[in-house]
This record gives C-alpha cells, structure tokens and sequence, in this order.
C-alpha cells in the first residue's frame, strides 16, 4: 500500500514539476536511493516513457502527456471546475471541502470574482452547520429525535421522525413529522432555527406517505395528507411573458393565451397560490374558487389601511 501511493506521489511531482532528483525524492517519501531507482524503471517500463539524465542523479521527463492522461481525465477537470464555480458561487467557505491548498483555492477564488458577480448568496449561512452530522445519521439510520427549536417562540417536539435535508428558497430545512395535529404533523423546520437535538435510541418504519410527499410538494406551503383542488388565475399582458418562460409552481399550465394568460395550479392549500398572487399584484387576479379572490381582496385592504 505505502508503495502504491509513493509512486503516486512520484507521478504527480512528474507531472507538477518535470524535474527531479534520486536523493531528494527519496528523502520526501521517506525510502532510499534505490528504491527511487526501481520506481524510474517501473514507471518507464509501465508508460512506456524514458526520463532524460541532466545531472549526477536527476531526472528530466520533456514530454508529461501521457502521465497527465493517466492522473487527470479532461472531463474530470472540466466537472471539478463546473463543482468549484458552484461553491464558490454558494458560499466561498464550501470550497475547503475540496480538499484544495490554500493559496490554490484563494488563486481560483479570486480569478472567479473577475468573472462572476453575484448580489446575493444562493445559500443561507448554515450557523447550524455542526448539527448536520447528527440530522444526517438520525435520518439514515431512522431513529426518533427529540428537536428544540425557537422560531415565533420556543418549540419542544420531542420523538420526532427526520426524513430529509431540504435546500428550498434558498434556506436550508430539515423535513420531519412529528407529534403536533398542525399540517398533520408535518414540518419544514429551518435548520438555523433548531436550537439542539437529542438522538434516540428507537427506530421508526419508512413512512411512505410523507417520502412521497417530499418527492411531490410544490412549495413549503403545500400541506401534508389534504386534497388537491384546481386554481384559475388570469395574469394581464404587461407580465405575461414571465408565465411563459417559467413556472412559478410545478402545476403550472397555460390553459388560454390572448396576451393575457389565463392559467391552472393545482394546490392543497389557499396561501400557495395567495403567496404568488400578492407577489404579482395587481396583474394577476384569482379567477376560481372565488373565496381565494376575495380574501386576496380582503389582505390588500388591510395592508392599505394599515398605511393609510
């Protein structure tokens, strides 16, 4: 094994540097002169290469192709590079968990500050961050937590079943059922929000039901275990174009197009689609059920006399 990756070691300092030496090599990787030797003649023999002698002792490799190929695909190069922009762009602070030198990693940071600009962070700082172990075994090993978390106020949901981690709107949530009848027990409990967590030693079976939920949802105002029902909505021409080219929720469809849109959600709860209409009021009006419209009525006024 120590001889494995010695001459890993050996391939890499080829392709970093071209350029080596029997005595200093040998003294980086802890082993002798000969031993260097043989690993020369292994690696000549294996790539089908021949280092050039330019000193008593030391070794030159012009041509550093085929060890590169060997080390490093293309492909994995251009992935790592996709992964690195993509941590940077989320939380620089990710990008240590590549595993790179430090000086490398500042280098690459910032030559993507000169190319990207980004005016908020994609992630939410995860304050919570040392939890993540304890969550992450509880759900995979499905075992009851006791949870205490302080939001509006102090929570305590002792016995509670974690099913997942969730990135969604851009804060990081644990999804758990518990004991409380609110939304049938099910929560989406931001992580930053939970104060500790206690595992327990019991077990709990796979809930289907709510793995098919998370699968499913629309949005963190979807509810767990309630009927669907059919939303119509009319959005004016002046922002209509934004409905074309995105969906706001999964359900989304394009039912008539004369400039305005009339459009279809399928929801299981009233502020889904109440949450989107404020958002683009006043170009968008609820069209059925009825009642949704009028308290979307009802909500405006009471910001207008709240102002007023």
């Amino acid at each position: 094994m120590k001889k494995s990756a010695n001459i890993l070691h050996f391939i890499r300092h080829i392709v970093k540097n071209r350029r080596f030496c029997t005595r200093q090599m040998a003294q980086t990787l802890g082993t002798s002169d000969k031993t260097i030797q043989r690993y020369i003649k292994e690696v000549e023999e294996f790539f089908g290469i021949r280092f050039l002698r330019y000193e008593k002792g030391c070794y030159y490799l012009p041509d550093t192709s085929t060890l590169r190929q060997i080390l490093i695909d293309p492909k994995d190069v251009e992935d790592f590079e996709r992964v690195f922009d993509l941590l940077a762009l989320a939380d620089t602070s990710y990008v240590r968990f590549l595993g790179l030198e430090d000086s490398l990693a500042k280098k690459l940071l910032k030559e993507d500050a000169r190319i990207y600009k980004l005016k908020a962070p994609v992630f939410e700082e995860l304050k919570q961050f040392h939890l993540l172990k304890d969550l992450k075994r509880s759900i995979k090993d499905r075992r009851y937590i006791d949870i205490r978390y302080h939001s509006d106020r102090d929570y305590f949901y002792k016995e509670a079943k974690p099913l997942r981690i969730l990135f969604a709107e851009g804060n990081w949530y644990l999804a758990a059922l518990t004991n409380d009848p609110l939304n049938n027990g099910f929560k989406f409990l931001r992580i930053n929000f939970i104060q500790d967590i206690e595992i327990l030693p019991h077990t709990f079976q796979r809930v289907v039901e709510a793995e098919r939920f998370i699968e499913e949802f629309q949005s963190l105002f979807s509810a767990y275990l309630e009927p669907s029902f059919e939303v119509r909505v009319q959005v004016d021409e002046e922002v209509a174009r934004h409905f074309r080219t995105k969906k706001f929720l999964p359900s989304q469809r394009i039912l008539e197009d004369r400039g305005d849109l009339i459009l279809s959600y399928t929801i299981n709860n009233e502020n889904e689609i109440l949450l989107l209409a404020k958002r683009w009021m006043p170009h968008m009006r609820i069209l059925t059920p009825d009642h949704i419209q009028h308290k979307l009525i009802q909500i405006a006024k009471n910001f207008l006399n709240d102002i007023f």
